[in-house]
């Protein structure tokens, strides 16, 4: 529940992206920043990923992001999702990720 994740130490990053690889890259620079933010912590437990983006834009394509995440942190055992619809490009994305130790 909310009360655990946030009383978790936690690392909070984001990303952006646009065109063909909007969501690879939105996902690639958020962990990159956690990477750089996360100093000596362990690997992270769960994954809270927020994305915001065009209506329009093919929902089917968070699958990437997943992959990526999977990648990067295979002993990853929780991975939540969030949308946001905003009228932004057509083929920008933004993601703020909570990573929870």
């Amino acid at each position: 529940d909310i009360k655990n994740i946030f009383s978790s130490a936690i690392v909070i990053s984001w990303g952006s992206g646009e065109g063909e690889e909007a969501i690879s890259n939105a996902t690639t620079k958020a962990i990159n920043l956690y990477n750089k933010k996360r100093k000596n912590l362990s690997s992270p437990k769960a994954l809270l990923l927020h994305f915001y983006l065009n209506p329009t834009y093919p929902i089917i394509n968070l699958i990437e992001a997943v992959e990526i995440i999977e990648k990067n942190f295979p002993t990853l055992t929780t991975i939540m999702f969030g949308v946001t619809t905003i009228n932004s490009k057509e083929d920008r994305v933004s993601l703020t990720s909570i990573f929870i130790h």
